[in-house]
């Protein structure tokens, strides 16, 4: 990389833009871009779970849902800040890394927030995939109960 991304105008000024050796501008994420995917991640299960959540929580759940949607936003404004300071920390870092978040946990704090981050990642993987499992089942039995 011939510059570091990170410097006193913070990582997402033009000075402290980096080209990869194949030309290629290295900026990361821009805040629309990681909106715009938070967004379709949380569309696709947060649609399905969403009436039903809402039917229980009643006008509690209604004023409960923005506050998280910003603190949602704050966190992966967040993240996006962290990942741009361990890139602009590292001059030789691979782009193609497969796990960011257990990445960025390693250079904060060491190889046991990475593997503590992993096992965190993992969880929250299988918690999702409950949640699809049970809201799938249910769908299958509303369909079958009927016949």
């Amino acid at each position: 990389m011939s510059e570091k991304l990170s410097d006193s105008n913070g990582p997402s000024s033009p000075e402290s833009t980096s080209l990869l050796d194949n030309g290629e501008h290295l900026d990361g994420v821009s805040v629309f871009m990681a909106s715009v995917l938070f967004v379709a991640c949380e569309v696709g299960l947060g649609s399905l779970a969403l009436p039903e959540a809402m039917s229980e929580t009643g006008w509690g759940g209604v004023a409960i849902l923005p506050a998280l949607v910003i603190c949602l936003s704050y966190t992966a404004i967040m993240l996006n800040w962290c990942w741009m300071i361990v890139i602009g920390r590292k001059d030789n870092l691979c782009v193609d890394i497969k796990y960011p978040y257990a990445y960025i946990a390693e250079n904060a704090i060491g190889k046991k927030a990475r593997v503590f981050t992993s096992i965190l990642i993992l969880i929250t993987a299988y918690g999702g995939c409950v949640v699809v499992i049970l809201l799938s089942s249910e769908i299958v039995h509303a369909l079958i109960s009927p016949l």
